[in-house]
C-alpha cells in the first residue's frame, strides 16, 4: 500500500489511503470535440471564440484545451485581468 496522501487547507486535514498508487495516464484527445476545437483555432482564439463557432460549452472546450496544453499542441497568452487567448504551437 502506498504512503498517505496528505492535505491541509488551514481549516480541516485530510489523509487519503489508497489501495494502490494512482496512475498517471496521458491526456486523451476526445474524438468530434476535440477535432472542432482544434478546426476554431485559428490564430488566437479564445474560449469563447470557440464556443461560438463549435456551439461546445466552455468547461468542454477548456477541459480540451488543457489537454492540447499538456501535449505541447497550443500554447496559452493571458494572465490576472488579462483576456486569455490560445494559439496553435507550430503555426
Amino acid at each position: 500500500m502506498p504512503g498517505p496522501e496528505l492535505f491541509d487547507t488551514a481549516i480541516r486535514f485530510t489523509a487519503v489511503l489508497r489501495k494502490k498508487a494512482p496512475t498517471t495516464s496521458r491526456p486523451r484527445i476526445r474524438g468530434a470535440s476535440a477535432v472542432a476545437v482544434w478546426g476554431a483555432i485559428e490564430g488566437e482564439a479564445t474560449v469563447e471564440e470557440i464556443h461560438v463557432a463549435t456551439g461546445i460549452n466552455a468547461p468542454n472546450i477548456r477541459r480540451i484545451l488543457r489537454d492540447f496544453r499538456d501535449l505541447g499542441l497550443i500554447t496559452v497568452s493571458g494572465g490576472v485581468g488579462r483576456r486569455t487567448t490560445y494559439r496553435k504551437a507550430f503555426d
